[in-house]
């Protein structure tokens, strides 16, 4: 039907034009905005009270993590409802309901690895593997072979 160079061209065109578009657009909006500084443009709008003190406050960040887990949890809610209404009907066949509970499975998962670690759950500890450690020594004479040190060992 079409070439992929074709294809490949066309998307680099739209990407570059794309691209250009952005770069005169900020830079026309960068010489044609008045500049007129001011430190009342600096300081913070607080719903047209005036502000007591620093305005500057620093968040804790843990605020921040449960901000994110609820969006998480917020499109896992609006990604389930499709997949709840249409997975109990007779008429849905086995083999699309599995992929769609993999493919929620798969977002969830760490999304509830987040909540656990947010209230306090132990950091699971995932076992490491480095292939020049004792583990790898370990490995090769259980298959019955020797390491090259027991190897020369015997030749010692």
């Amino acid at each position: 039907m079409f070439d992929p160079i074709l294809i490949a061209g066309f998307i680099a065109l739209f990407v570059a034009v794309g691209g250009v578009f952005l770069a005169l657009n900020l830079l026309v909006g960068k010489l044609v905005r008045p500049q007129l500084p001011n430190t009342e443009k600096l300081e913070v709008y607080e719903c047209g009270e005036p502000t007591i003190g620093s305005s500057f406050v620093q968040f804790d960040l843990r605020f921040y993590v449960v901000a994110l887990l609820f969006i998480i949890f917020d499109v896992e809610v609006a990604l389930f409802f499709p997949w709840a209404t249409v997975f109990g009907k007779a008429t849905q066949l086995a083999d699309p309901a599995v992929v769609s509970v993999a493919a929620d499975g798969t977002t969830l998962t760490p999304a509830t690895a987040g909540i656990f670690r947010e209230l306090g759950f132990a950091n699971p500890e995932v076992p490491s593997f480095d292939p020049t450690s004792r583990q790898l020594a370990e490995i090769t004479t259980s298959r019955g072979k020797k390491t090259p040190r027991q190897a020369e060992s015997e030749w010692a």
